[in-house]
């Protein structure tokens, strides 16, 4: 496994852990109820990184700031920074469904590459010597998407077993398997956590609440600080 192999070749407080806060300058995300998703997920993402940094892990803020970053922004920073582990903060939203709620984090969807109706091939390898290339590059893909599941699970418990904790109800929405680009660019095991609705009532306003958010950044610290130790 990923994180046991990183363990035996040094400890796991020396992953570089890339914490992404999602939009940002002229991309707001989700607005509702006078909340925008830049502005939670930046404030989210600063207290992920404020108690990771607590317990002693290297971690490092795609943006400190309200500033525009694109998908490959991103990723080229997290490849700078020599990301061992990436997870990204969004809200969510469901027009016209107000009642819609939840909590949900997403890793990969491996079937465009692995499922009996896979639809992406690796196009660039052209003949019979190229297989044990091919083999090792699927080895690869398939490891990183096995361990951004685990990685994904181990932060929706967290998240979950925290606020329950707390008495606060929210909504599982699971573990999901997604063809996001900001997943599929990513080299190293990545979440993308959708921390709750802008679009409801009830959970917007426990978003704007600095104690509520904090408590969802203890879940996802909680999430990535299992899985590494694991």
């Amino acid at each position: 496994m990923w994180a046991a192999k990183k363990k035996r070749e040094f400890s796991s407080r020396k992953v570089n852990i890339v914490i992404d806060a999602g939009h940002g300058g002229l991309d707001p995300g989700t607005r509702s109820f006078g909340l925008k998703e830049k502005v939670v997920t930046l404030d989210i993402a600063k207290r992920v990184y404020s108690n990771l940094k607590r317990k002693g892990y290297r971690v490092f803020l795609t943006r400190s700031t309200d500033k525009h970053l694109s998908v490959v922004d991103r990723f080229q920073l997290a490849q700078q920074l020599k990301a061992d582990l990436f997870v990204s903060i969004h809200v969510n939203s469901a027009a016209g469904l107000e009642r819609v709620s939840g909590v949900e984090t997403h890793f990969l969807d491996g079937s465009p590459f692995f499922g009996k109706k896979k639809s992406c091939q690796f196009l660039f390898f052209k003949d019979k010597k190229d297989e044990a290339f091919k083999k090792i590059i699927k080895n690869q893909l398939r490891e990183k998407i096995d361990n951004s599941r685990a990685l994904s699970n181990s932060i929706q418990k967290n998240i979950l077993s925290f606020l329950k904790n707390k008495n606060i109800d929210v909504v599982d929405r699971g573990v999901k398997s997604t063809g996001f680009r900001t997943l599929l660019r990513s080299r190293v095991p990545s979440s993308i956590v959708e921390v709750g609705f802008l679009t409801n009532k009830k959970e917007a306003k426990f978003l704007s609440k600095a104690s509520y958010r904090n408590f969802l950044a203890h879940g996802i610290c909680e999430g990535i600080s299992e899985f590494l130790d694991s």
